[in-house]
């Protein structure tokens, strides 16, 4: 089948292709926008296919900004589909597998459900043409950017619905779009569709909880230092609070359990920033679950603990900086 480009249209002919043509599927664009390239051959495609049924036109949004403005465009790629003149759907932004892995990544900060609500989310937080997506069960906070994330106003949505919406899509490798209403947000590939409600209520500060400036940082492997913690963990039963402390060229994990004795760890690391004679006596407990977790969903084979003290939470990386999470410490008897 050849292929039928979509009309490119402009504020000055926009009405008259509307006029003519009973059915127009309008795709606002602009030649920075990432996920709008990402959409091109689908758009294509469906020209194609419904030739001679519906119009499928492109309007750039950067050099054609009355119609935009018309229509309240805020976030592109958005699709409108007009009949007979009138607005009937709009489609906002088109994701792909990097919103499932941020999803899946945050979400192990969020609260289980019976928490309040608000706190069992994921928090999508829009601005300046980049996202946030936040999660914090008060203990620990996760938040990963992303940039050129076409899907504005999602408000705070549900982590345990949101893990069955990735479950859904991620498989199938689609665009996936989005469409947000003042309470829902709608999922539709063109195959299979999911409708989320929002969580209404205020959510946390967390902007200023990250440390801008650390006192020190280590780095170590993340294979090696999972596998150190999951053995620590049987000891501490999956609560109990373990302590990290350091010696040369070496993370230690203490683990005690009144009843069945205790273990030592030790895993190599190299001190960033600070020698270990100013560290030797530093030491800090954490949950070792929330520990596991945290590094679980890293991307890449490091890690990086920076800490801003022993009594303040200790901020966890991997190897790229769009994802932080931020760790509290706990009290060890």
């Amino acid at each position: 089948m050849q292929s039928i480009s979509p009309l490119v249209i402009s504020d000055e002919n926009f009405n008259q292709i509307i006029e003519e043509n009973p059915i127009v599927v309008v795709d606002f664009w602009a030649e920075w926008c990432g996920p709008c390239r990402a959409m091109n051959p689908m758009v294509e495609e469906l020209s194609s296919i419904y030739e001679n049924k519906i119009v499928f036109a492109k309007l750039n949004v950067d050099k054609n900004p009355i119609i935009p403005s018309k229509y309240g465009i805020s976030s592109i790629p958005t699709f409108l589909i007009i009949k007979n003149g009138q607005v009937m759907n709009s489609i906002i932004g088109a994701i792909t597998q990097e919103l499932f892995e941020a999803i899946n990544q945050v979400g192990v900060a969020a609260a289980q459900e019976g928490s309040t609500p608000v706190l069992t989310g994921i928090l999508f937080d829009s601005k300046e043409g980049k996202t946030k997506l936040v999660a914090t069960d008060s203990y620990r906070l996760a938040s990963k950017e992303l940039v050129d994330f076409p899907v504005k106003d999602l408000g705070v949505v549900s982590k345990k619905a949101l893990s069955e919406v990735v479950r859904l899509f991620e498989e199938r490798e689609t665009k996936v779009g989005v469409v947000v209403r003042e309470r829902e947000v709608f999922f539709d590939d063109g195959v299979y569709q999911a409708s989320l409600r929002k969580i209404e209520g205020d959510y946390p500060k967390h902007k200023d909880l990250f440390p801008k400036e650390t006192v020190f940082s280590i780095e170590t492997e993340k294979d090696k230092i999972m596998e150190a913690l999951d053995r620590s963990s049987v000891v501490a039963e999956g609560y109990i609070p373990i302590k990290i402390s350091f010696s040369k060229d070496s993370l230690k994990i203490t683990s005690i359990n009144q009843d069945i004795g205790g273990g030592k760890e030790e895993v190599p690391c190299k001190f960033l920033g600070v020698d270990i004679k100013e560290v030797e006596k530093f030491e800090m407990s954490f949950n070792p679950t929330y520990l596991m977790e945290a590094i679980s969903v890293l991307v890449g084979g490091r890690v990086y603990f920076r800490f801003s003290g022993n009594q303040k939470p200790l901020l966890i990386q991997g190897e790229t900086d769009n994802y932080q999470h931020l760790l509290m410490p706990v009290r060890s008897d």
